[in-house]
């Protein structure tokens, strides 16, 4: 699956794409035999640029299949916030630009259109391929370019996970309580262990945290490992857990899947004041009341949380 696909955005015949609070909207209208992108955000002509290279792609994989990339009307009388605009054929517009002629007239409003300002809207950074781009390496990548490459690194990225998580067992039982925390809160962590011992010893509870990964380990791996295991994932969030790079490039983005595919349990345990909301967590509900941070309650209080956040465990692990 791509890998800025969102899991809960994909639909028979469309899908929407996330990256960097922008989103595209691809779609398929099967009888039109066309395919339509939107799309809204702050990187927006980089991300369409990406889509634009990516169906290219595809298109060209097809040795006799022929195309047209069309362009939609931008004029303020009838196109531009209209679901239906009309459009131009791209090489239109391009043999209007070769010719020197800047504008072009839309047949539903008929308003003279600047054919500049259309290619700009949709097409201003175009992605050369690989076998260009090394032709001048001294030319740095466009923004619409650096995107792309982001996408491949993801793309492999996720290959290569999908590929190890194969060459484990082919079905994982899901028996661990994985605890995602920042190195900065381990006292928080600590706090949690201690009151989870007696569950450990008692019920057989297994847990895991990245302090087991013996020493000469390859860490990742171990990691990918747990996250396979999982049953139930407690975050410890704060602002220094939101802010982990690590955290929110492997951890987070595979147990929230988990959570969407495989039912994974997420209970998450605020211990600060943070900008959780902004995040993927703010979808799943705290085992604690996010306006009392376990940070700015008593001692006393805090050791009940701890028991309520424990209990909250033991109550998953057993659906």
């Amino acid at each position: 699956m791509h890998p800025w696909i969102e899991p809960q955005l994909v639909w028979k015949n469309g899908v929407v794409l996330h990256k960097d609070q922008t989103r595209a909207e691809v779609i398929e209208h099967y009888n039109q035999r066309e395919i339509r992108v939107r799309v809204t955000g702050s990187r927006k002509k980089e991300l369409l640029a990406v889509v634009t290279h990516e169906l290219t792609k595809i298109h060209q994989s097809y040795e006799r299949l022929q195309y047209d990339t069309l362009v939609p009307c931008n004029c303020e009388k009838k196109c531009r916030n209209s679901q239906t605009p009309y459009s131009y054929p791209l090489e239109t517009l391009r043999e209007f630009l070769d010719d020197r002629e800047y504008l072009i007239q839309c047949q539903k409003s008929r308003q003279m259109v600047d054919v500049r300002r259309l290619i700009d809207d949709v097409l201003s950074q175009e992605i050369e391929t690989e076998e260009k781009y090394h032709l001048r390496p001294d030319r740095p990548p466009t923004p619409a370019e650096s995107l792309q490459r982001e996408l491949e690194q993801a793309r492999e990225k996720s290959l290569n996970r999908q590929a190890r998580q194969s060459s484990m067992t082919e079905t994982t039982t899901r028996d661990l309580v994985l605890i995602s925390y920042s190195h900065k809160d381990k006292k928080w962590f600590d706090d949690l262990k201690t009151h989870l011992e007696p569950l450990v010893r008692g019920q057989n509870l297994k847990i895991w945290e990245d302090t087991q990964i013996r020493p000469g380990a390859i860490w990742r791996d171990e990691i990918e490992k747990a996250l396979a295991a999982a049953k139930v994932a407690v975050l410890l969030v704060s602002p220094t857990f939101l802010s982990s790079k690590f955290i929110n490039q492997n951890e987070l983005p595979v147990l929230l899947d988990a959570a969407k595919t495989e039912g994974v349990h997420i209970l998450w345990v605020p211990l600060q004041a943070s900008n959780y909301k902004a995040t993927a967590i703010e979808k799943y509900q705290a085992v604690y009341p996010t306006d009392r941070p376990l940070k700015q309650i008593t001692a006393a209080k805090r050791d009940t949380a701890w028991v309520e956040v424990c209990s909250n465990i033991t109550t998953a692990m057993s659906r």
